[in-house]
């Protein structure tokens, strides 16, 4: 049975050999990338020379365990979307609260979403939930087609290693495709990738150019670019069907407000939004507070009972107060004052950038200090999380070095199905992750 240390090992003793000692082979492979449009604020997507190897069997359970939990997530969400009380517990903008009030005219809460999910040797932990499409997604299938290319990747193959990508992008137009049917639509529709002014990311170009490989017009769309009337979203000649917006609420009412034409479009049924401005209910890591607590999910299956569980680290908001913490009735200030060790503080609304605390990383002072610092903003305590630290070949400068980065895993999750995943890696120091690269994932065959 082939294991993916082994495959590493391996991987790093080719990287050793003569032939790869002379880096001219990474220039040319940063190259295509910078040729293909893999760069993210003026610097590459994937500055690491090796992906993220994955067993094919961690790679089903993930598959199995976060589809279960997107329609356990699907059912959370119609509670709080009918619930006053369950609403203010996730802590929304009123503006979020008034758009979620918004139809989207389809079913499903997400059309595109993804899971961050981390192993440690078997153990899946899922500890965060987007109703977004994953960063990574524009650059993966492209970025897997350039790594598979890679003379030393074929070497490691040819040395018993199967491998193969975990990508499925194009998966997405098709989903894409059938909310607009479901929406109304009858012909194949333009569909806005929608971005901010001043954005400096090839995400718009790159999913606009993967959403239409089933024949629809895609194009990257300014929302300051919009226009409402006569019964029509526009983008100057642009008549808009499908808006795709991977901008969260917050992000968009930096630059627009609620009489901005895409929300008096969505208000008149005019275009199909994916994803509506109501799934952004789950994105607050406060939604896991609601997934955790035995009174809310009490009517669920036992089955599902118990993967949450199993697999979602315990969360609740940072407030004064009792708290059922795993059956014990806690005061959570003093609970978590004195367990850091246990637990992890995170903003409730990860576009906010406010700091992140990991309590095992700090001593007693500075902890007290971040929990006080919690509760002037609205934050989340979660039980600390699995790590999946690795260390990575990183080409900088014309220089490498290797570095220890922390490994999410995202699967992307496509009308609730898990068609591929992506990796990032994440630097971890003091407490906070300054994002490294993204990585594709490759699936080690072990058997």
């Amino acid at each position: 049975m082939a294991l993916p240390s082994e495959a590493v090992v391996r991987y790093l003793q080719l990287l050793d050999n003569e032939i790869y000692r002379d880096l001219a082979w990474a220039d040319e492979f940063q190259e295509t990338m910078r040729r293909q449009g893999l760069v993210e604020a003026g610097r590459l997507a994937a500055p690491v020379l090796r992906p993220y190897i994955l067993p094919k069997s961690q790679f089903v359970t993930l598959a199995r365990v976060t589809e279960r939990l997107s329609a356990i997530a699907e059912q959370i969400y119609i509670q709080a979307l009918h619930s006053g009380p369950l609403l203010s517990r996730l802590r929304l903008l009123p503006a979020e609260r008034a758009l979620a009030g918004l139809p989207s005219g389809y079913s499903r809460m997400s059309v595109a979403a993804h899971a961050e999910a981390h192993f440690h040797e078997d153990v899946l932990q899922v500890s965060g939930f987007r109703s977004a499409a994953a960063p990574s997604l524009a650059y993966v299938d492209t970025l897997s087609e350039i790594f598979a290319q890679l003379p030393i990747l074929r070497d490691l193959q040819l040395s018993g290693f199967s491998l193969t990508p975990a990508c499925s992008g194009s998966r997405l137009c098709h989903v894409v495709l059938k909310t607009w049917k479901e929406f109304g639509g009858r012909t194949n529709p333009n569909i806005a990738v929608l971005h901010c002014d001043g954005a400096t990311s090839n995400q718009p170009q790159l999913l606009a150019e993967l959403l239409s490989r089933c024949g629809a017009d895609a194009r990257p769309v300014c929302v300051e670019n919009l226009e409402y009337s006569q019964g029509r979203l526009r983008s100057r000649d642009f008549i808009v069907d499908v808006v795709f917006r991977d901008i969260s609420i917050r992000e968009l009412l930096l630059q627009i407000n609620l009489s901005h034409p895409l929300f008096d479009a969505c208000r008149h049924g005019a275009v199909c939004t994916v994803n509506s401005f109501r799934s952004d209910i789950v994105n607050r890591r406060s939604f896991f507070a609601l997934l955790t607590d035995c009174q809310i999910v009490r009517n669920l299956a036992a089955s599902d009972r118990k993967l949450i569980h199993e697999v979602v680290p315990w969360t609740r908001l940072v407030a004064a107060g009792k708290a059922e913490f795993h059956g014990e009735s806690v005061d959570l200030l003093e609970f978590i004052r004195k367990h850091r060790e246990q637990f992890a503080l995170w903003p409730n609304d990860e576009s906010a950038g406010l700091p992140s605390y990991n309590g095992s990383e700090m001593i007693p002072d500075a902890w007290d200090r971040a929990l006080e610092e919690s509760l002037r903003s609205v934050y989340v305590v979660q039980e600390k999380r699995l790590t999946g630290c690795e260390s990575f070949p990183v080409y900088q400068y014309g220089s490498l070095e290797m570095q220890c980065a922390d490994v999410a895993i995202h699967p992307h999750i496509f009308n609730g199905k898990v068609h591929s995943a992506s990796s990032v890696l994440a630097r971890c120091r003091f407490g906070s992750r300054t994002p490294l690269a993204i990585a594709p994932i490759m699936l080690l065959d072990s058997f």
